[in-house]
């Protein structure tokens, strides 16, 4: 009995080991690593994206090229999240948060040309604590 619990036990961390071995990640040296990739069921092959950064990326050959759709200006300590498409997929929608500053807001821009279409601020933005934490 003690003889078979060793052996599954010694198989389980082979295979575990090996199992994540297969995960690698690549990143482009302008803007790093990209997360919440979100698929255009509209246009077949585009993809959205967001960067460790402050950066929208977009990419129309199903991810192999990616190009920068749209920049926040607060470079330093703003993030990007709860990226989705909106309005019948015409555009695109985020929250932009600095936290520890008054820079909070949800942002919508063309989902083609990354112009931005509005800007919704917090009510209160003179309070540094306040952070948009989602929207609908």
């Amino acid at each position: 009995m003690k003889r078979t619990f060793i052996f599954i036990t010694f198989l389980l961390i082979a295979f575990l080991h090996t199992s994540y071995s297969q995960i690698s990640y690549t990143a482009n040296e302008e803007y790093g690593q990209i997360y919440d990739v979100v698929f255009d069921a509209t246009i077949e092959g585009t993809l959205y994206a967001r960067t460790v950064g402050n950066h929208i990326v977009k990419s129309e050959d199903d991810g192999n090229n990616w190009t920068v759709l749209y920049s926040d200006p607060m470079e330093e300590y703003a993030t990007i999240k709860d990226m989705r498409l909106i309005n019948n997929n015409e555009n695109l929608s985020f929250i932009v948060k600095a936290e520890g500053t008054a820079y909070n807001k949800v942002v919508v821009i063309d989902r083609t040309n990354g112009m931005l279409v509005k800007e919704y601020v917090v009510p209160n933005a003179f309070e540094a604590d306040i952070l948009i934490q989602s929207y609908d």
